[in-house]
């Protein structure tokens, strides 16, 4: 299974962003929702494919699915350099500051109330100075 998805991967085109150490960091994550449907919990991976555990967790299902009201959860490597704007579409997972060790895949998984699980795959690159 694991070997059939990383083939799928490279068939597919996964948005690469670059950057120097220090500088901040944008990866997408599609949290667009349909009308009457909400987001329930996003889990934010540093692996190609979602696997282990989320280093990064927005949690609103006791909230109602109010991304405003969420529970946020960070692990110790990524704490206060990381936060989600959903300000725009599709949002973004920003690194600030970022460090050589950041240069990775990362996936985002939106679950929602009624609509299926998203998965959306950046690769960050982190060049040292």
């Amino acid at each position: 299974m694991l070997l059939l998805f990383l083939l799928l991967l490279l068939f597919i085109v996964v948005p690469e962003v670059k950057r120097l150490v220090g500088q901040s960091a944008k990866l997408m994550c599609q949290t667009f929702t349909s009308a009457g449907d909400s987001i329930q919990l996003i889990l934010w991976y540093q692996s190609i494919n979602g696997t282990g555990p989320p280093f990064y967790t927005i949690d609103s299902r006791k909230s109602e699915g109010s991304l405003g009201k969420a529970i946020h959860s960070v692990s110790p490597k990524f704490k206060n350099r990381v936060h989600l704007n959903t300000s725009t579409q599709p949002s973004f997972l920003v690194i600030d500051p970022t460090q050589e060790e950041d240069s990775s895949y990362y996936s985002c998984r939106v679950d929602y109330k009624w609509s299926r699980t998203k998965i959306s795959t950046s690769k960050l690159f982190i060049v040292g100075k």
